[in-house]
């Protein structure tokens, strides 16, 4: 036979307070008490389980929000950071075309410049020439000069 504590501690416990208390075995009061007691001890348990899984459930529901949070917000960084990549490479394009039509404007502008300086140094020589004639007095003969050899 298997010892009655392991049984039912509860009932047994209340069997031992009814024999020191000199009632008979089976006094329905003190097993009434008994399992009140057991069954208050039991709910206010339970009670504190479920506190506790309720408090539990908000801890994870408030880490389950916070991490949403956070993964909407580096989507959002991913989606800021696609757009400036595009802009960059946009950018590097037109750059790119704007380069290339300044190359061109800019050799053009040096061709320019190229035909304008022998232009001017000529211009210059043909001034040098007539203010050192006129000096002398000589601008009739140099414009005949002139118009009789064209190329020098």
């Amino acid at each position: 036979m298997t010892d009655p504590r392991a049984r039912a501690p509860a009932v047994w416990a209340i069997r031992q307070v009814e024999r020191r208390a000199g009632r008979p075995h089976g006094d329905g009061r003190l097993v009434l008490v008994a399992i009140r007691y057991n069954l208050r001890r039991e709910l206010a348990f339970g009670m504190e389980v479920k506190r506790l899984l309720e408090l539990r459930l908000r801890q994870l529901e408030r880490t389950l929000r916070g991490k949403e949070e956070r993964i909407v917000q580096l989507e959002t960084e991913n989606a800021l950071l696609h757009l400036k990549l595009a802009k960059c490479r946009g950018s590097v394009k037109d750059s790119k075309e704007e380069t290339t039509c300044l190359r061109r404007h800019l050799e053009d502008v040096r061709n320019i410049q190229k035909n304008t300086g022998c232009q001017l140094s000529q211009l210059f020589a043909g001034v040098k020439k007539t203010t050192h004639l006129r000096k002398k007095g000589n601008v009739y003969r140099f414009s005949r000069s002139l118009l009789a050899n064209p190329e020098k």
